[in-house]
């Protein structure tokens, strides 16, 4: 049985992929008579079968619902389907066809399968615990547990071939890191005019706005101060070392740099350092952990501090504002969002609007400011100081020059985005380097792993045709979080003539890009010859991400 996914790949990552579409592309399971687990006799006499949760309904059209035994018929079911079985493939693809001997040996079950009679009394819907532990492979016969250690070895072989891949991702990464920020040093030097100014007036206030994740963030009444804004920079702490199973974090600093003369405040750097969880997989679309401001606060200007407003009565204490400053602020985080509401629901907002901000920073506003700065429109005529009361700080500016009119711009101001233009040219190339040649490790190892997934196979295979280890890959699918849902006890009978589990990707798409952001890969169950359920040997589904 074969089922084909395509999948969105808009992440980074290379396995943690988001779901488009799935096709089964294998004929039908062809069950033989009584035997089809996807239904249940009528309830009446001469009444139609009756649907019935499985696994296998995962290859049945139009039955995904009680592959995961959920009811309704409502988009919001059918949403929560597709949704169980994206969680579902991310973990064929990655921990059942990878490490499925590390899920055998984590999952307690009775080897002794349910009687099929037991059918109806427990309809189907109870998973089988008790019996042999996890772990306990001394209570198999001595020639399994001679197959099981020869399974170790291979296994070895494929993780040693899968942290070979994560270390020469994260090299190559740091690498090109490395040069990118050289890059950046240059960006600012062409943004540098001679008398200390930027070159092309607003240009980092233009890029900020332009962010998505910026809408609730930079108020009309910031704009005056991030006009003085000289440089945005994001760099990844590597003293660290490379992310791991046992330390999967990531840590990395936002820096704000600003022109002398600046009236608001006389910092030069502002600086905050961010924590991520990586377990993800991906090199940049990473989860916030925690927050904290390690620079100096701003020494405000009698009067400019963004952060707060006057008092509202006389001798009244001054009341906090919306500003993009108080991402620097202690404990004024929802302010930074303009957020209403001091309960944890408010809190936790606005963590999740940091959350999008700083991966937007780390990413689109660090890397491709030039292309940030073409596509907003904004007056570059900023607004008076005086205007703050009037407009409550939370209206942002439009109109004015559009995106994209470089030719409105003094001369000057022109050559040096002609010369910015140049070196967001080699930023990018290094970037799609980047990508290429990850690409490149990638479908190597992957090719190894399939050679190793074939020995895997070959160990597995008794002489007389069955499992050497019985149950081996029921016991590996019923170890899945996401199969909770979805292997029923009726399935076990029928999945323990599992003879292998695959996936296989299919590169004749080429590297996914921004044009064509698609995988494609395929899950594949073979069976055992004399499987009663039905004489197909392999059931396969295609899915898009």
């Amino acid at each position: 049985l074969r089922k084909r996914y395509t999948f969105s790949c808009t992440r980074g990552s290379m396995r943690k992929l988001d779901l488009d579409q799935a096709e089964v592309i294998s004929e039908p399971p062809a069950w033989a008579e009584g035997r089809d687990l996807t239904t249940r006799p009528p309830s009446t006499a001469g009444g139609k079968p009756r649907p019935a949760a499985s696994f296998m309904c995962l290859f049945k059209k139009g039955a995904l619902r009680y592959a995961f035994n959920i009811v309704g018929e409502d988009k919001q079911s059918q949403q929560e389907a597709r949704e169980a079985e994206e969680a579902l493939v991310n973990e064929i693809q990655g921990a059942l066809a990878l490490t499925p001997l590390q899920l055998y040996n984590t999952v307690d079950m009775d080897d002794d399968l349910p009687e099929e009679e037991d059918d109806e009394e427990d309809e189907g819907y109870e998973l089988v615990s008790g019996g042999r532990h996890a772990g306990d492979a001394h209570t198999l016969p001595l020639p399994a547990q001679k197959v099981l250690h020869a399974l170790k070895g291979v296994q070895a072989r494929m993780d040693e071939l899968q942290a070979a891949f994560k270390r020469a991702k994260w090299d190559i990464f740091r690498e090109v890191d490395e040069q990118l920020q050289k890059l950046a040093d240059e960006r600012r030097a062409v943004l540098s005019a001679e008398d200390g100014a930027l070159a092309v007036p607003n240009f980092w206030l233009r890029a900020l706005k332009a962010l998505d994740s910026s809408v609730d963030c930079v108020q009309r009444r910031d704009e005056r101060l991030l006009a003085h804004v000289a440089d945005v920079r994001w760099r990844w702490d590597y003293s660290l070392g490379m992310p791991s199973v046992d330390n999967p974090v990531r840590v990395g600093e936002f820096e704000l740099h600003f022109l002398p003369g600046n009236p608001y405040f006389p910092n030069t750097l502002l600086r905050k350092r961010y924590t991520f969880s990586c377990t993800r997989g991906s090199m940049r679309k990473l989860d916030l952990d925690q927050a904290e401001v390690i620079s100096e606060p701003p020494a405000w200007a009698e009067g400019r501090d963004l952060t707060t407003r006057p008092p509202s009565t006389a001798g009244g204490k001054p009341r906090p504002a919306a500003s993009f400053m108080c991402l620097f602020k202690k404990g004024a985080l929802r302010y930074a969002f303009n957020i209403v509401g001091e309960d944890k629901q408010s809190q936790q907002e606005a963590r999740e609007a940091e959350e999008a901000l700083v991966n937007e920073i780390q990413g689109a506003l660090a890397l491709t400011p030039l292309q940030l700065y073409n596509t907003v429109d904004m007056d570059d005529d900023l607004p008076e100081e005086e205007d703050d009361e009037e407009d409550e700080g939370y209206e942002l500016v439009s109109g004015g020059r559009h995106a994209g009119d470089a030719h409105t711009l003094p001369l000057p101001a022109q050559k040096v985005l002609h010369a910015l233009k140049g070196v967001q040219a080699r930023m990018d190339e290094l970037q799609a380097a980047f990508k290429r040649a990850k690409w490149d490790i990638f479908r190597e190892v992957d090719e190894q792993l399939q050679k190793l997934a074939d020995e895997r196979r070959a160990v597995l295979s008794a002489e007389d045709g069955a499992l050497a280890v019985p149950n081996f890959w029921l016991r590996a699918l019923k170890a899945l979080d996401s199969s909770v849902d979805c292997v029923q006890r009726r399935d076990e009978r029928l999945l323990a003539h599992v003879a292998d589990v695959r996936w296989r990707w299919d590169y004749s798409l080429g590297m996914p890009s921004v044009d064509n952001p698609v995988r494609v890969g395929e899950f594949e169950l073979h069976f055992l010859p004399g499987n009663p359920y039905f004489p197909n040997t392999l059931l396969r589904k295609r899915y898009t991400f």
